[in-house]
């Protein structure tokens, strides 16, 4: 529980030719006996956030769906922070589909249906992790996995951050982004990282950040262009990195200047 909570993966797309869609669900439930007003901020990748206001009634759980909020710009990747009066429990639930959409008895077409669950960042950090990593990407493999991270800096300052990345072989990689104030930064890892061996990720930041980490599974035949493409998903997953212990002080600056030698 608690009053400031962050969903940083978030995806709002219909393809009216494709009939490819993506529905995302907010859960809030609010275990106190007092109802709590909530202002839910949205944040994108190239836009200024936008806001709504929404109510969590007490001793109730809620549920609201993307396409009920007009605030929310359409067909960007977005994140957000749901700040309350009260401590509330948060969780998103999304789901891909080739119905449009569309759940009613009657829709005949369209049988691909998945969805991924996953609960709200409570706390911001300066150090993040995130253990199972791994890119496939071999003719010889039955499928192809694609891989994500996902950073927001809610912040007014940029972030400058270091991922390094532990491999099983021993090997460790470190890569350097700067996240925009108020801005979602979306890594395709696939461009970057070592394929077909696992690794493990620690993220370093001059600003607290939210961090997570997305995983897409294909069959081999999957389209490059971009993930909501009408390819041949088999299924997806999305969690968040761990934050490390708040120390003192947070992450030091020599130590930052020395990561990034």
């Amino acid at each position: 529980m608690s009053t400031a909570n962050y969903l940083i993966d978030q995806d709002y797309y219909v393809n009216q030719e494709t009939k490819y869609a993506i529905m995302g669900h907010l859960l809030v439930l609010n275990p106190t006996n007092r109802d709590s007003r909530l202002k839910v901020t949205f944040y994108y990748e190239d836009d200024e956030p936008t806001e709504t206001s929404l109510s969590a009634r007490s001793l109730i759980r809620e549920n609201w769906t993307w396409d009920e909020w007009p605030e929310l710009r359409r067909h960007k990747r977005f994140a957000m922070r749901i700040l309350s009066e009260e401590p509330v429990v948060v969780q998103a639930t999304i789901g891909w589909n080739n119905r449009l959409n569309d759940y009613s008895a009657g829709r005949k077409d369209g049988e691909r249906e998945c969805a991924m669950a996953y609960s709200a960042i409570t706390s911001l950090s300066k150090v993040a992790y995130y253990v199972d990593g791994v890119v496939i990407d071999t003719p010889k493999a039955w499928v192809r996995e694609s891989e994500w991270n996902l950073i927001l800096n809610p912040r007014e300052r940029p972030a400058e951050t270091v991922t390094t990345l532990y491999y099983t072989d021993g090997t460790v990689q470190k890569l350097n982004y700067t996240v925009q104030p108020e801005r979602l930064k979306c890594i395709y890892l696939d461009d970057v990282v070592e394929k077909k061996m696992g690794y493990g990720t620690k993220i370093e930041s001059t600003e607290p950040i939210a961090a997570q980490h997305l995983r897409v599974v294909y069959w081999t035949d999957k389209d490059e262009t971009a993930y909501w493409a009408n390819t041949p998903v088999m299924a997806f997953w999305s969690l968040p990195f761990c934050p490390a212990p708040p120390t003192p002080g947070g992450l030091r600056l020599h130590d930052f200047l020395s990561s990034i030698e």
